[in-house]
C-alpha cells in the first residue's frame, strides 16, 4: 500500500465496442481487418485529440475519459459519423456501440518500467468503470447511451453550441436494472436522427428494464373497504353513516359492487399490469383470456374497454404503443372502448424495427377484444409480407415513426 500513488477524481467515462468484431476478422481475414482496425483506431485517436479526451485502454473499442459530458457528447456523434463514412469508403460495414457515463473514479500512474514492459501509462479503477461497460453492452450498433447526470450537464452546455448538429435527439428510454449495480439506472441517447437507433434498447443478459408489480384496482377497492369496516367498529354505530358513504363511493368507483350477492365463482387468475418508473408512466398489461364469462347461466357484462393484444412474429420483440412501452410480445394493453387506430412499434436484436397501425374494429367493441400481428424481418433476411430496407425499419403499415424526445 505504500506504493499506492491513485487519485480520485470526477470523470466522463466513454467505452465503446466493435460490433460483431469476431466476425468481422473471420470474414475478412487477419491481414484486411488489421489494415482496416489501423484506419479505424487512426480516425478515433485524431477525434480524440479534437475533443480533449484521454485513452486509457482499447481491446475490441476503446476506454476514454474527457473532463465534461459535453466533450464525451460531442466525441460521440463525430466518431459515430465517421464510421458510416469510413464504411463507405472501404466498402465495408463499421458499427460500435458507445455508452457514457459520470463519476468518481481512481487514477493510477503505473511505473515507466512496467510501462516499458507493455503495461499501460495509467490504470482507472473505480465502480464508474464496471458501470460504463453494462451501458455500452445494452446499446445497439449505432447508438450512444448514456446515463442521467452527464445526459443532464452534457444537454444543458448543448444550449446555444454551435457544433452540435441541428438534428441531435436526446432521448429519454427510463429505468434499467444493470447486472451487479443495486438501484436501477435511468438510460438515455443522443444521436442523429437517420444516423443513430433513437428507440429503447432491448433487454440483454446483463441488463433489463425496471419493472415494478402494483396491485390490480379491485383488491385497492377492497382494502378500501376493509379499513372502513375496521373504522366502524371501533367508533361504533355513529360511523354508520360514513360507512355507507364510503359503499356508495365503492359502488361508483365499481359498478359491479351493486350487483346482488351470489355464490361466489372462482375468478380468472392475474389480472397483472407492470409500471415502468421514471422517464415517464408506461404501462403493460397481461389478461388471461378464454374466461367463460357465461358460467352458471348468467349473461356476461358488456365489455366497458377493449383488450388490446399485440403478438409478433416471433415472440418476444419490446412492444410500444405510441409512447407506451407495453413489455414483451405477446403484450395486452386496455384501450378506449371504441373504433380506434393505435401505432404499434416491434423492436426485437437481429431485425429491423416494425411499424404498424392496428385497427379496433366495431366488432372488436362488441366483444371487447382486439388482436394485431405484427411480423418482424431479419437483418439482412426476410419475412413474409414484409418490405423494409436493410438494417432500418419495416413498415408494416404506412405511419410516421414518432420517438420519444425529452422537449427543450
Amino acid at each position: 500500500m505504500s506504493n499506492f500513488n491513485g487519485t480520485p477524481v470526477v470523470k466522463t467515462l466513454m467505452l465503446t465496442d466493435f460490433v460483431d468484431s469476431t466476425k468481422f476478422v473471420e470474414t475478412y481475414g487477419d491481414m484486411k481487418a488489421a489494415s482496416i482496425s489501423a484506419v479505424h483506431d487512426r480516425a478515433a485517436r485524431d477525434l480524440l485529440r479534437r475533443y480533449g479526451g484521454q485513452e486509457i485502454d482499447k481491446t475490441d473499442g476503446f476506454l476514454f475519459i474527457f473532463d465534461r459530458p459535453i466533450d464525451a457528447v460531442h466525441y460521440a456523434l463525430s466518431y459515430n459519423q465517421a464510421l458510416l463514412d469510413l464504411s463507405k469508403e472501404l466498402g465495408v460495414t463499421l458499427a460500435a456501440r458507445t455508452g457514457i457515463h459520470l463519476g468518481e473514479v481512481i487514477l493510477r500512474e503505473n511505473p515507466p518500467d512496467d510501462v516499458a514492459r507493455g503495461a499501460k501509462p495509467v490504470e482507472l479503477e473505480g465502480l464508474a468503470k464496471p458501470m460504463v461497460a453494462r451501458i455500452m453492452s445494452l446499446a445497439l450498433g449505432h447508438q450512444a447511451l448514456i446515463t442521467q447526470s452527464a445526459f443532464e450537464l452534457a444537454r444543458r452546455a448543448s444550449v446555444g453550441d454551435p457544433h452540435i448538429p441541428q438534428d441531435t435527439q436526446w432521448v429519454e428510454h427510463g429505468p434499467y436494472v444493470l447486472k451487479g449495480i443495486e438501484e436501477p439506472v435511468r438510460i438515455f441517447e443522443v444521436g442523429r436522427v437517420g444516423s443513430a437507433v433513437l428507440e429503447a434498447p432491448p433487454n440483454t443478459s446483463k441488463a433489463h428494464r425496471y419493472v415494478v408489480k402494483r396491485q390490480s384496482k379491485g383488491l385497492i377497492i377492497a382494502a378500501a373497504a376493509s379499513v372502513a369496516l375496521f373504522v366502524l367498529l371501533l367508533l361504533g354505530g355513529a360511523a354508520a353513516v360514513a360507512f355507507n358513504l364510503v359503499q356508495k363511493s365503492i359502488a361508483k368507483a365499481n359498478p359491479a359492487a351493486e350487483a346482488p350477492a351470489r355464490t361466489p365463482e372462482p375468478e380468472p387468475a392475474g389480472v397483472d399490469v407492470a409500471v415502468e418508473q421514471g422517464g415517464g408512466v408506461e404501462e403493460k398489461a397481461e389478461v388471461d383470456q378464454g374466461v367463460d364469462s357465461g358460467q352458471g347461466g348468467e349473461e356476461a357484462p358488456p365489455p366497458t374497454v377493449v383488450a388490446l393484444r399485440v403478438v409478433t412474429e416471433p415472440e418476444g420483440a419490446t412492444i410500444k404503443l405510441g409512447k407506451t412501452t407495453l413489455g414483451l410480445s405477446p403484450a395486452t394493453q386496455e384501450v378506449p372502448l371504441k373504433v380506434d387506430e393505435y401505432e404499434i412499434r416491434a423492436s426485437l436484436r437481429g431485425h429491423a424495427t416494425a411499424r404498424a397501425t392496428c385497427t379496433v374494429t366495431q366488432e372488436d367493441v362488441a366483444r371487447g377484444e382486439s388482436v394485431c400481428t405484427v411480423k418482424l424481418k431479419k437483418r439482412g433476411g426476410s419475412s413474409s409480407g414484409d418490405e423494409g430496407g436493410k438494417g432500418g425499419e419495416v413498415k408494416v403499415e404506412g405511419v410516421k415513426p414518432r420517438i420519444h424526445i425529452i422537449p427543450d
